[in-house]
């Protein structure tokens, strides 16, 4: 999740913990906004998951791996006509 990664520089720049955290997704739907909101606590692990892909990524930049296209794609997806198409 990514403000898991955001918590994580905001705790290294004020050293203050943070614990908590926030997805707030807006729809339009007939002509009205439509708010969800996804509170989630962000544990010891979330951080370690995070740190993780972040390394991961970093690998595959920095040996300029090809991380190769996922088996099935989702057909929303901003990228599937140029990647697929």
């Amino acid at each position: 999740m990514a403000p898991t990664g955001y918590a994580l520089v905001l705790e290294s720049l004020h050293e203050t913990p943070v614990d908590l955290g926030c997805v707030i997704y807006l729809n339009l739907v007939e002509g009205k906004i439509m708010v969800k909101k996804d509170l989630f606590f962000m544990s010891d692990e979330l951080r370690r998951w995070w740190v993780e892909e972040r390394d991961s990524k970093l690998e595959i930049v920095s040996e300029k791996k090809d991380p190769q296209r996922p088996a099935k794609c989702d057909a929303e997806c901003v990228y599937y006509s140029t990647c697929r198409g």
